[in-house]
C-alpha cells in the first residue's frame, strides 16, 4: 500500500510534516463544514520537482506553471488519499501557510 510521503516523493514533492490544529487557529472548512483534524504541509523536493515540472504539459502552456502543475498533481493525490486541499495561490481567503509551517514539529 502506498503512503502519502511515497506518492509525493514520486512526483518530486515532499511531505514537510503535519500537525493537529489548536482550537483558535484559523482554518479552512472542509466539505460539509467540518474542521480539519490534521494539517499536512507539502513542499518542493528541489531538483526532483523541477525534473517532473519541466516535462509536464503545464511547463510551456500555463502562465503560472508551478501553480498549475502542483495543483494538478496534488489534486490527483488528494483523491487517492482522501484529502482536501487549500493552496497558497488561491484566494481570497488566503490561508496562513507561514503560520502553519511554524506549527510543524521541529520548527
Amino acid at each position: 500500500m502506498s503512503t502519502l510521503a511515497n506518492d509525493l516523493e514520486a512526483t518530486g514533492l515532499v511531505l514537510l510534516g503535519g500537525f493537529t490544529p489548536i482550537a483558535d487557529q484559523v482554518l479552512p472548512g472542509l466539505t460539509g463544514g467540518a474542521r480539519p483534524e490534521t494539517i499536512a504541509m507539502v513542499g518542493s523536493a528541489g531538483p526532483a520537482m523541477w525534473a517532473h515540472l519541466k516535462v509536464a504539459p503545464e511547463f510551456k502552456s500555463d502562465p503560472h506553471p508551478v501553480n498549475a502543475w502542483s495543483k494538478r498533481v496534488l489534486l490527483e493525490l488528494a483523491k487517492i488519499h482522501g484529502a482536501e486541499l487549500v493552496f497558497p495561490f488561491d484566494g481570497p481567503p488566503y490561508w496562513p501557510f507561514q503560520q502553519w509551517v511554524m506549527a510543524l514539529p521541529g520548527t
